[in-house]
């Protein structure tokens, strides 16, 4: 099933995300 690799990659999208805007990262 391709649910768990969807979710998966949602979560680690969202993390990522979270990393950057926290650290500053993108500027």
């Amino acid at each position: 099933m391709a649910a768990g690799g969807f979710v998966l990659k949602r979560i680690v999208q969202g993390l990522a995300l979270l990393f950057i805007e926290s650290s500053d990262f993108n500027g």
